[in-house]
Order: structure tokens, then sequence, then C-alpha cells
């Protein structure tokens, strides 16, 4: 129950984490190799039913409370929760599938040459030609290597017993928040990191089935491992948190005058060259 109760709480904060419920549901439902798939099943069901029981009831409860039924019915509101007609919303079956693999590789590692404020897609339309290869080239490395722990589970089926349902349910959870991201929004990195960190329990198991294996490949995949880390914080670090400071002019005074011409000493104004929202304290 506590860990239904922490899976609504995201799902509140962000319903992509209904994913994850089910992922979690399966991993319960699986974590004992010996019990016959029926018991399994019933367990999994089980599961399912409280927290989707908790999370309807809990969200018609809030509904009732905040939302006033006259903007329940109106369409308005429920074009503007789906995000109904937002441009990147719109599913594009090929460039969709494109920009999920390279923002599933940024969301690892950043591009050298990517603007901190900027975006993938962004710099590919204003890159010449040899940039674009530069970039494609450099990606494709970061994925033939995230690709890597995902062909030691599927393919070395001998290993350990004890990780075959571990393997089974990394695998359902890549594979349900891709399908989920192409859908959605392929090119926002945040909705990358959930299943970058199933990725990482990944290398973490395919390591160890290495090292279970007595494998000749357990130290150089364990080698490339740390320098993926290494290589990964020193560029995102040097990069992202630790970029060029990007120096514009105050054109937001435009958008409230009365603020600034009031401002005291100690006021402060934050804001992006691209941002549509700002704060100011």
């Amino acid at each position: 129950m506590l860990l239904i109760g922490v899976l609504i709480l995201a799902a509140f904060y962000n319903f992509t984490a209904v994913l994850s419920a089910a992922v979690f549901g399966l991993a319960i439902a699986w974590a004992r190799p010996q019990e016959q798939l029926k018991v399994r099943l019933i367990r999994l069901l089980s599961f399912g039913l409280v927290f989707s029981g908790l999370l309807v009831a809990l969200g018609l409860a809030a509904l009732a409370v905040l939302i006033s039924p006259a903007r329940l019915l109106d369409p308005a509101f429920w074009k503007t929760a789906t995000f109904a007609g937002h441009p990147e919303y719109e599913v594009q079956p090929v460039s969709d599938t494109l920009r999920a693999v390279l923002s599933f590789a940024k969301s690892q590692i950043s591009y050298p040459g990517l603007d901190p404020t900027g975006s993938l897609s962004q710099y590919w339309d204003a890159a010449s030609i040899g940039a674009r290869v530069s970039l494609v080239a450099f990606y494709g490395v970061v994925l033939l290597i995230m690709a890597l722990p995902l062909f030691i589970l599927i393919f070395r089926r001998k290993a350990a017993e004890s990780f075959s349902w571990i393997s089974g349910v990394l695998l359902v959870w890549l594979l349900f928040y891709v399908l989920f991201n192409i859908f959605w929004d392929p090119g926002y990195t945040k909705y990358w990191l959930i299943p970058l960190v199933g990725w990482w329990v990944a290398v973490v198991v395919a390591l160890n089935r290495l090292r279970l294996n007595s494998s000749q490949w357990y130290r150089p995949a364990f080698g490339l491992v740390v320098l993926l880390i290494a290589f990964s914080f020193g560029l995102n670090f040097t990069t992202q948190f630790f970029g060029p400071t990007v120096v514009i002019e105050p054109v937001h005074h435009a958008l409230s005058p009365s603020r600034f011409a009031s401002r005291q000493t100690q006021a402060l104004y934050l804001s992006r060259p691209t941002a549509s929202r700002s704060i100011f304290i």
C-alpha cells in the first residue's frame, strides 16, 4: 500500500507515472519465480485494481473540489488539459521516432556544440551538413553503447535465473516509456529521465550477468561504463551546468513597466532568452 500511495502521488504530479505503476505491478507479480502463473496474475490484477480504483476516486474528488461544474462541461477546459491543438503533440511517426532516439541519448549526455538554452531540433535546422553529420556520428556512438546492456539482457539468457524476471520487467519498463514518449512528446528530455533510470538498472543487471558467467567481457564492459559516467558527467557539467553565460538586453521591461518603475534595490528579475514566463521578486 505504501508503494501504491507513492505512485498515486507521483501520478497526480505527472500522469506519466501511471506507466511506472504498471511496471512496478509487473515487478511485484513476477518477483517470485517459483509461484504458478495463476498466482502471479492474481497479484498483478489486485495491484492494478487497487491502484486504478484509488487513483480514479481521488482524481474525481479533486475535480469536484477544485474545479467548478461549469468548467468541467466546457470543451475549452478539456482542450487545454489535454494539450489539443499544440503542434508539438501531433503524431508524425517517422520524425517522432528519430527525435525520440536522439532525445533518449541526449538525456544521458549533451551534445558538445549544443546551446544550453536550445534544442536538438533547433540546432539541426540551423546546422550545416558537416555539423549534422558530426551530431549523428556522436549520438550514433552513444546509442551503440546504450544498446549493449539491452543486448545482454535479451540474448544472454543462460545467465543467473534469479535475474530473468528483472530483465523482463526492465525491458517492459523501457518499452512502455518509449512508446508513450514517441506518441506524446519525443523531443522533451524530461520524459526520458525515468526510462534512463531503467536503462542504468539494466546496466547493473547486465554487468552482474557478465560477472556471474565469468565472462571475458566483464572487465572491458565495466571499464566502458566507468568511461561513460566520467565522460557524461564532465560534458554535461561543462555544457549545461557550467555553460557560457548568456547576456541579453532587458527586453521584458515593456511587459511590466509598472513593476520595473517601482522596483527597489533588492528586486530580482529572472528570465531566459526564449522564456515566455519570467519571475519578478
